[in-house]
């Protein structure tokens, strides 16, 4: 949900490889939310 908030405003705003980098940062920083997620979830 943030990730997408965030990346909102980046895309109208920034250009292209920048709003490339963002986009692929935001996905790479929800994946590592997910696997730390399911780790604390695992050992809970």
């Amino acid at each position: 949900m943030l990730a997408e908030h965030a990346a909102v405003p980046l895309f109208k705003i920034t250009p292209n490889n920048n709003m490339v980098a963002s986009i692929i940062g935001a996905t790479v920083g929800a994946i590592i939310l997910i696997f730390l997620m399911r780790k604390f979830i695992k050992t809970a």
